[in-house]
């Protein structure tokens, strides 16, 4: 038997998001909702997330991107809609907050959509890899995967592709992406 999450939502909250929603499309060739939702650490979408978002895209969102949950998140397409339930943290202090082994909430997902600005749709979408490093100074900085693999040692090559691997497949939906 399958059942429908409904959300306790305040009908006056739900009606002003609604109108902004299509405010915005009055105004816009595009809406691209950044939200900030999710479980913390959490490496799935959860129920009432995934519930928000669709209505998010039924109130007329071309584009979801997602927050909060300090790791990376699935993608999916909804009705032909691209959602993207969390890019991760972007920019992890690991001297700093919480670290969960298997969250990977040190790495993020760079993500750039092209759009033809005449047909007003998108083209493209590419995505990268990041990855925060705690410097021997005690900065924290965050390196494109694809350039820090150039400059780590054999052992931590082999670490990156391991831990870079997991975080693609979560992305992509895949299932040993934890």
């Amino acid at each position: 038997m399958k059942t429908a999450l409904v959300l306790p939502c305040d009908e006056y909250y739900d009606e002003k998001l609604r109108d902004k929603i299509s405010r915005a499309k009055e105004n816009s060739d595009i809406v691209i909702m950044y939200m900030h939702s999710g479980g913390q650490f959490n490496s799935h979408v959860g129920a009432y997330t995934k519930t928000l978002v669709r209505r998010l895209i039924d109130y007329g969102c071309d584009y979801v991107i997602g927050s909060h949950p300090h790791c990376v998140l699935n993608y999916e397409i909804y009705k032909g809609k691209f959602i993207a339930y969390s890019l991760g943290n972007f920019c992890y202090t690991p001297n700093y907050g919480y670290h969960y082994d298997g969250v990977y909430s040190d790495y993020s997902i760079v993500l750039n959509f092209y759009f033809d600005t005449e047909e007003k749709k998108l083209t493209k979408k590419t995505a990268r890899v990041t990855k925060t490093v705690l410097e021997p100074n005690g900065n924290s900085v965050v390196w494109p995967v694809s350039l820090l693999v150039q400059k780590v040692s054999e052992k931590q090559k082999q670490q990156l592709k391991k831990d870079v691997e997991k975080v693609l497949c979560r992305f992509f939906g895949k299932r040993n992406g934890n």
